[in-house]
């Protein structure tokens, strides 16, 4: 299956607007989805990083204990910070929250997408796309008139 663009699906086709209100649910229903299991992925992150910070302290505690050394709990937990282990999970964490922060603004986007169709149906129905029913020519005599009404024949 190929990979979805929540950019491109978010483009209104407006001279296309029944079959856009067709495939709203659909879209709105995959990105909400997809939000879900972005946030999923960064409480799952979450949890493993605790439970590694946890199986850390205590690797480092008996690390220190076995050396006879004097230590703090400061010690044990710039040693556990410090660990590339910890290290890379939590920047997997760092990560998962910014894609979970883009898929629930995206979800949004999307929900918010079903009223900017509507908008435009209305604004199709008052003929705000049509094309104008007079020449080119006769627009550009048209304004010229009306430029000089308001300038009153100045140049500036």
């Amino acid at each position: 299956m190929t990979e979805r663009n929540y950019e491109q699906e978010d483009r209104i086709d407006k001279f296309n607007l029944d079959q856009e209100w067709l495939e709203q649910g659909d879209k709105y229903i995959y990105w909400s989805k997809r939000s879900a299991q972005a946030n999923a992925a960064l409480e799952n992150c979450i949890l493993r990083r605790k439970i590694l910070k946890a199986e850390l302290y205590n690797e480092h505690r008996q690390n220190f204990t076995m050396d006879n050394a004097k230590f703090s709990e400061a010690m044990i937990d710039a040693a556990v910070h410090a660990d590339p282990r910890y290290k890379t999970i939590s920047q997997e964490e760092i990560d998962l929250r910014e894609a979970a922060m883009i898929m629930t603004d995206v979800k949004w986007n999307f929900q918010q997408r079903q009223a900017r169709i509507s908008e435009l149906q209305l604004l199709m129905q008052s003929g705000y796309y049509s094309t104008p029913q007079f020449g080119g020519k006769e627009i550009q005599e048209n304004l010229r008139e009306g430029l000089k009404g308001k300038l009153g024949g100045r140049r500036g």
